[in-house]
């Protein structure tokens, strides 16, 4: 695991390389794989035309909501609780106090999604405090693009296994993915974690 934290506006944000095991990655990535085609009935397709321009284009769906009570059957909602491992939050730490709100937070929801030959999600922001997603996909990598562009112009690659942890208020969007063959299921899978902070009862 190799950790490297930048900033942007002022804002700090942390790219993690090799962030889980072979193992894990390869479960993470079956289950992606069963989870975001059609037949599930869950799967939301998202297709938003804004202005006349396409804003965001991709499938998804909020896993807490698909295992709802058996969440512990899920590998990516079992494996996804390493971002609070405390040894990741202490090398967070070592280089900005923001990262406090990881073990701070106590809400959060994972959003899995797949990107195919023109998906794309343009500049938005996120509901909540901090975002951290990491990406998968199968090797040899079959697409281009579907990097992340932090604020106007700093732009992570995505890479297989690559974590990125950033203050959700951070604009950011997906540069569209083109496909290199018609291989099934050989897109880019995301997982995004929202984390944030819910005051009193």
């Amino acid at each position: 695991m190799e950790i490297h934290v930048k900033s942007i506006n002022g804002l700090p944000y942390a790219i993690i390389d090799n962030f889980y095991d072979n193992y894990q990655c390869e479960d993470m990535l079956n289950e992606l794989s069963s989870l975001l085609n059609d037949e599930t009935g869950q799967v939301k397709t998202e297709d938003i035309i804004r202005s006349g321009n396409q804003w965001k284009k991709n499938k998804n769906l909020f896993v807490d909501d698909f295992f709802q009570n058996y969440r512990d059957k899920s590998m990516v909602l079992s494996y996804n609780r390493k971002l609070f491992d405390k040894d990741v939050v202490n090398c967070l730490l070592e280089h900005n106090d923001f990262f406090r709100y990881i073990p701070w937070s106590n809400m959060d929801n994972t959003l899995v999604s797949y990107y195919e030959d023109g998906d794309l999600y343009k500049t938005h922001v996120d509901g909540a405090v901090i975002t951290a997603i990491t990406w998968f996909y199968h090797d040899p990598k079959n697409f281009e693009g579907g990097d992340l562009i932090l604020g106007e112009k700093v732009k992570v690659e995505c890479k297989h296994n690559r974590c990125v942890v950033l203050s959700s208020m951070t604009p950011h969007e997906v540069t569209p993915v083109k496909m290199l063959s018609k291989k099934e299921n050989s897109g880019r899978y995301s997982m995004s974690q929202f984390l944030g902070i819910k005051l009193g009862n």
